[in-house]
């Protein structure tokens, strides 16, 4: 299964992304999606997850979840928005007792990828604005599962 990662679109999608994520199965946006057309133009080409960030309001917040669970071929997903630490937010899925194989993130503008304690951190950085030297980036998992490995891809 192919899945395109997108976060921090603040209301903007480039045209690049159509190409960028054609042949994706599943696209899960981590957040501050900016206007409900954005996910109306993703879902055009696949089915689409999100959850709100902390630059959205209503109706995103009322449409879109803070925190979103998914179980996918046998992985547990989350995906969220704002991450202050990853040792705070392992913390908070301990004390609810939810243990993911994934967190998808967003809202640093800066692409990401590291583990902690067993779980697997992917931020895809942002099309919208980047942060502290990046360029606007997505990534695309090519092939998901337990060994997987995402593709950083830069928009500039």
């Amino acid at each position: 299964m192919k899945i395109g990662l997108i976060s921090d679109t603040h209301g903007h999608l480039s045209g690049i992304v159509h190409n960028i994520f054609s042949e994706v199965e599943l696209i899960l946006h981590a957040g501050d999606i900016g206007d409900q057309n954005v996910i109306r133009e993703l879902e055009t080409i696949a089915p689409v997850k999100a959850v709100h960030g902390n630059i959205d309001s209503w109706p995103l917040k009322n449409i879109y979840p803070a925190i979103l669970n998914l179980d996918l071929h046998g992985m547990k997903i989350c995906i969220t928005h704002n991450i202050v630490s990853f040792q705070y937010f392992t913390f908070e899925l301990f004390r609810r007792r939810e243990q993911p194989d994934l967190v998808v993130f967003g809202h640093t503008h800066k692409p990401v990828f590291e583990s902690y304690r067993n779980i697997k951190f992917i931020n895809p950085g942002s099309i919208y604005r980047p942060k502290g030297g990046s360029k606007k980036s997505l990534a695309v998992i090519n092939r998901f599962g337990p060994a997987f490995e995402p593709e950083f891809i830069n928009l500039d």
